[in-house]
Formats: structure tokens, C-alpha cells, sequence
């Protein structure tokens, strides 16, 4: 654990300090999902170490996954023409990006940037998941209500192993 800044965001925990920060902000997550902090907090204190090297590795196994953990592509306003993606063909993935921002009226910078994470190496693991979240609401189909949520998070949970995930199959009953 370091107990200095490694990155702007940065928030150094103790270890007592990220399992109670972990515990709070599941709780808060279950029982009210529409706060994205708390989300993103539980998924950051829960990810430990050796799952987020797991997905590191899997991405470096892979010749994309190797250039995106070198390049560090960002998905942002900054990065995404949206004027440009509102303009794609129906169909594409492009234009459901597009469609899917606009209609929840939000955007790729609306994501909470990573804070807990103390290992350089999975920051950019981490914000990458988060970045993409919503691209696996698109490639499933799922709008972003609570079935949603969970489904996709079932998938991620199955895709990724974060812990975050997981949980939500023992924590969340969907009305199927």
C-alpha cells in the first residue's frame, strides 16, 4: 500500500480504510444503484490485486489488448467525435454509441475517474472497464435499469472476474 499519491486522483487507504470504505459503499450501491460514486468505489476497493494483474495479463496475451495497454487509449469527449458517431449509418456501433449517450443525456467523461487503485499498472485496467461499460450495455442489448445493470454486470463479472461483478449475482434478485 503506498501512502503517497501515485496519480492526480489518487486517494491512498489504509487497508482497515479500503474495507470500510469497500463495505459503505456496497451498501450504498445495493440499495441506491443510481450513485455512480459508490459504484465506483465499491468496485475500486474490491478489486484486488491479483484480478486486476489477471485481466492485465489477459489483455497483454492479446496483440489489441497489448497496444491498448501501451498506447492507453482514452474514451472521452476529448477522444470521440459524437457529432461525427450521430452521423454513422443505423446499425452501426458507432451510432448506437451515439443514440445510447443521448438518450440517457450523458457522456464519456460522466464516468468517475479512478481513485483507489494503488498500482499504475491497473489504473489503466481499471478505467479501461469503466470506459467500456457502457459498449457492453450496447453489445447486449440491455437498457440501464436494474435488469440491465445486472445483467451486464453478470457478464462482466463472468469476463472479467472483478469482485464488484461477482457480488451482484449473490446480491441482486432481478424480476426475470
Amino acid at each position: 500500500m503506498s501512502a503517497q499519491k501515485l496519480y492526480g486522483s489518487h486517494v491512498p487507504l489504509a487497508p482497515l480504510s479500503r474495507i470500510l470504505l469497500g463495505i459503505g459503499s456496497a451498501a450504498t450501491a445495493i440499495t441506491d444503484p443510481r450513485r455512480g460514486d459508490m459504484v465506483a468505489a465499491m468496485g475500486e476497493t474490491t478489486a484486488v490485486g491479483p484480478v486486476l494483474e489477471n485481466i492485465r495479463r489477459r489483455m497483454e496475451s492479446d496483440k489489441i489488448g497489448k497496444k491498448l495497454l501501451m498506447e492507453k487509449p482514452r474514451i472521452s469527449n476529448e477522444t470521440i467525435d459524437r457529432k461525427w458517431l450521430a452521423q454513422l449509418p443505423d446499425g452501426t456501433l458507432g451510432k448506437h454509441y451515439s443514440n445510447f449517450l443521448e438518450r440517457l443525456n450523458t457522456s464519456p467523461d460522466a464516468r468517475p475517474t479512478v481513485k483507489y487503485i494503488d498500482n499504475l499498472e491497473h489504473l489503466y485496467v481499471m478505467q479501461r472497464y469503466r470506459e467500456t461499460h457502457d459498449f457492453t450495455h450496447i453489445a447486449l442489448e440491455q437498457k440501464t435499469n436494474m435488469l440491465g445493470e445486472v445483467t451486464v454486470k453478470y457478464f462482466e463479472g463472468i469476463q472479467y472476474g472483478l469482485p464488484m461483478c461477482v457480488s451482484v449475482v449473490f446480491l441482486e434478485e432481478p424480476d426475470f
